[in-house]
């Protein structure tokens, strides 16, 4: 699929222009994955070709104690939960996986503002302050 060619491409030259730190690890003629370490957290960038369609996912894992866990919904599934705007979370007792993924016909536009989007989605579920942790053993 040509997509994937062309928002690796377009993603690749916002990299060089803004010298982010991403470094591309896994790259196939499915899967173009991307990964950017930062002091607290990990950032993934992850473009697919599947069931011949496109999608864009960008997931952050973060220590359990940053995460505003109120916003989180828990599912059935032990250790799994989702957002009301579609953050999928994946956690164990010390950190979490959040991702939000958007297929090619809900893209509205190019990689760097799927970015923006969804660290904004994600950005409502972070607090690095741990305010939300301490609160917890107080009256826990």
């Amino acid at each position: 699929m040509q997509l994937l060619s062309d928002y690796r491409s377009e993603f690749i030259a916002s990299c060089r222009g803004n010298a982010t730190g991403w470094s591309e690890v896994v790259l196939n003629n499915n899967v173009s994955l991307w990964k950017r370490e930062r002091e607290q957290f990990h950032e993934f960038f992850r473009m697919m070709n599947g069931d011949r369609q496109l999608s864009l996912e960008y997931s952050v894992m973060i220590p359990l104690a940053y995460v505003r866990m109120t916003r989180v919904v828990e599912l059935e599934t032990p250790g799994q939960g989702m957002t009301a705007n579609g953050v999928t979370c994946q956690y164990d007792d010390q950190q979490m996986l959040m991702t939000y993924t958007l297929t090619e016909q809900q893209l509205n536009g190019s990689a760097a503002r799927f970015i923006f989007k969804a660290r904004s989605e994600i950005a409502q579920l972070i607090d690095f302050s741990g305010t939300e942790a301490r609160w917890k053993e107080i009256v826990g």
